[in-house]
This record gives structure tokens, sequence and C-alpha cells, in this order.
């Protein structure tokens, strides 16, 4: 990750969660910048690719790994999940510009603010929080790490969004790093790309005095 720790998460999330790959699958911590900084080397060119598959290329893909849009208008229905975004909270109050064209301002009705960047040392260039900070930060913030480290249920507890399906994926790592089990949060991988730009979604925005409001 050329930024230290903001899309190799994705990839994580995409092999490990969403496939289910059976071997090992890392995250390289502060990514390419703290590579280079420790005085690792780097190489150009392409890869070889494998001649021979494996049994490490069987993957299936884990659907309740991942939320469409009708799952989040059920939850709003239900209140069963709780949602977290990832986004600055100033765009998740409505304050700040979106920074894509046509996308509307604010958050999904009822959802829990988690910035990424509280998870991370610094952004760009970042690596994560050590573990009692995350947990410490996650807490914060409302995440029911003990609900989400049990074993009474195998159904997702937590709903992760951000901009585009990619920051919350910080979130995910960090949620893995504390012991929550995978089976108990899903991504909603439409992100605000797709709930902030379309207009049959509901949307609310944070007052100052920290008050939901259309």
């Amino acid at each position: 990750d050329r930024l230290g720790i903001f899309s190799a998460p994705r990839a994580w999330y995409t092999i490990k969660v969403a496939f289910g790959h059976p071997g090992p699958v890392a995250v390289l911590d502060g990514g390419l910048p703290k590579w280079t900084s420790s005085g690792y080397p780097l190489e150009d060119g392409l890869p070889v690719a494998a001649t021979q598959t494996s049994e490490l290329f069987k993957w299936e893909r884990n659907v309740a790994a991942s939320w469409a849009i009708e799952s989040v208008f059920e939850n709003l229905e239900t209140n069963r999940v709780l949602m977290f975004d990832a986004r600055s909270s100033g765009r998740f109050a409505g304050t700040a510009e979106e920074p894509r064209p046509g996308s509307r301002k604010g958050h999904i009705p009822g959802g829990k603010n988690m910035p990424f960047t509280e998870l991370v040392t610094a952004c760009p260039g970042g690596q994560m929080q050590p573990l009692e900070e995350l947990e410490r930060v996650l807490l914060s913030r409302g995440m029911p790490l003990g609900e989400l480290r049990s074993n009474a249920a195998d159904t997702a507890a937590v709903m992760l969004s951000c901009g585009s399906g990619l920051s919350a994926c910080v979130i995910a790592l960090a949620l893995d790093l504390v012991g929550a089990r995978r089976e108990r949060w899903a991504l909603y991988d439409g992100s605000w790309c797709e709930w902030g730009c379309r207009h049959d979604t509901p949307i609310m925005q944070t007052s100052e005095d920290g008050e939901e409001v259309p």
C-alpha cells in the first residue's frame, strides 16, 4: 500500500473474508512507506505467474460477508444491526463536501461515525494503532466488541460502510486484530457511492447539538 494503511485492508477483506482464501493473508503494516524507510529492497517488473494450481486457488464466495443495498433498507426497518461509517466526521455530519459529483451529503439514518483515521497512526503513511489503542477507540465509538467476540451467534451484528467500500476495511482489519469474529460483521460494498447518489435512499445529517436531522 503506497499510502501506508489505506487500500491494502480492502485486498485482505476481499481475499480472506469475502472469498475465504484457505491460506494466510497478511497486510504489511505501514505499507510501502514503512518498507522503504526500514531499508528493505525494491524490484521492478512483473512477477512470474504460477504455472500450477493448488488447493489455495479453490475459493468460495462468502455471501454473508457483504451487504447489498436491499439489506441496508431491511435493517432500517428492523434495527437489528449497528451501522458504522468510516468517513470523516464532516462528511458523516453533512457539513463537508462529498468528493464525488452528484453525491448528497449526510449519512444512513441510525448510523454511527467511526472515522478510519482514528485507527491508524497517520494518514497517509501510517500504521495500525497498537492493540490497546484500537480497542479503546472502537469502544469509544460504540463498537460492541463483547458481542462481536461472542460465539453466541453466527450472523452479523455490525455493518461497515465508507465512501466506496475501501476505508471501511480498515475498521474490519482493526476488528480482526482485537479478536472480533469475522461472522459477526459485514461490509456494505456499495457504501456512500451508491447510497448517496441515489434518490430513493433516506439521508440524515447531524446538527450542532449532535442530533440527527433530515
